[in-house]
């Protein structure tokens, strides 16, 4: 497939700076031996099973450090055992379970390697759902598939990388940032939920998110995930000046899709009035703090904001002059 050769192209593109903790964790299949830091491991990985079916083969390998067990895929041509996509007859049938609120489907294959990534996930969800309220007939679903892939959120499914692509940690243990990326999204599918349930047209198709929603789900997210108030503009203020108590309700205040104006009126104590000079450099503060955290909704919308208007764009610009 064209996408898998783009995506390897791109992956090899970063080899020799690549680190799990830097690159994509759907990377780690192609940079399987380089160690952390990019630096090339001393060993080459064992291998510990091989298959072949057509021109199709399979290796099992375990790589470290950290020890990891992985899958790759290898194709017979001219030139050859070249890498190629994964073959997805290897993952076996497809499967679904229901634990807790979850559902999941995944293949035979990946099904012995779940178990601590889904009690990962009832954990996160239980505390979230004690918070939010989700709606007893809205399961949070997660699709592991065969194919390298972040996590993120599809059509409502959390898809994830299958173990055999993503690494399997020998000991158990899977790495602290992968947690961290599940649990990101585990929660911005469950306050997502909460926030398109005010939203059904009468179709009953949801609206997509608007720029409001898109940020503070966002920075919803990254709190709950990263437990780390300095990299959420928005709702760090608004914690700041209302407790920590508004954070959910800054987040249910979203429900009705409002304009971004609308909802700097609603928290009017964490932004000054926009005739203010005290405005223009919160929401400065607030770009500039985005675009550290690397919160591109966030910083689309105050950026948004600074330009709407002549008075604002004037004041912003005598702003920046001044900060020179």
């Amino acid at each position: 497939m064209p996408s898998w050769y783009q995506h390897r192209a791109a992956c090899t593109a970063k080899r020799l700076r690549a680190a799990r903790a830097e690159a994509p964790p759907s990377c780690a299949a192609i940079l399987v031996d380089v160690a952390p830091g990019g630096v090339a491991r001393s060993s080459p990985p064992q291998v510990h099973a091989v298959g072949l079916r057509g021109d199709v083969a399979w290796t099992e390998v375990v790589s470290s450090p950290p020890d990891t067990q992985q899958v790759r895929f290898y194709r017979r041509t001219e030139q050859g055992w070249l890498h190629t996509a994964p073959d997805g007859s290897y993952w076996g049938k497809a499967v679904e379970q229901t634990r807790d609120g979850l559902a999941i489907y995944c293949r035979e294959r990946d099904l012995p390697y779940l178990e601590p990534l889904i009690e990962h996930v009832i954990v996160i969800d239980s505390e979230l759902c004690a918070a939010l309220d989700c709606p007893a007939a809205e399961p949070l679903v997660l699709q592991f598939v065969p194919y390298s892939t972040s996590p993120t959120l599809l059509d409502d499914r959390i898809v994830l990388a299958s173990p055999w692509l993503s690494g399997i940690p020998s000991q158990g243990e899977w790495e602290q940032e992968y947690l961290e990326e599940l649990a990101y999204w585990v929660t911005y599918a469950r306050a997502s939920q909460l926030v398109r349930s005010n939203g059904e047209t009468q179709a009953g198709q949801t609206e997509p998110l608007n720029e409001v929603q898109q940020a503070i789900l966002g920075e919803y997210a990254a709190m709950y995930s990263d437990r780390d108030a300095a990299d959420v503009p928005l709702l760090r203020r608004i914690a700041d000046a209302y407790g920590t108590s508004a954070v959910e309700r800054a987040l249910r205040s979203v429900q009705d899709g409002p304009t971004p104006s609308q909802f700097l009126v609603r928290w009017s104590l964490a932004f000054p009035d926009r005739q203010e000079r005290a405005g223009f450099e919160v929401l400065v503060e607030v770009a500039q703090e985005a675009v550290q955290a690397g919160r591109s909704d966030t910083f689309a919308l105050a950026a948004g904001l600074l330009a709407s208007e002549g008075t604002w764009q004037a004041g912003t610009v005598e702003y920046l002059h001044a900060l020179n």
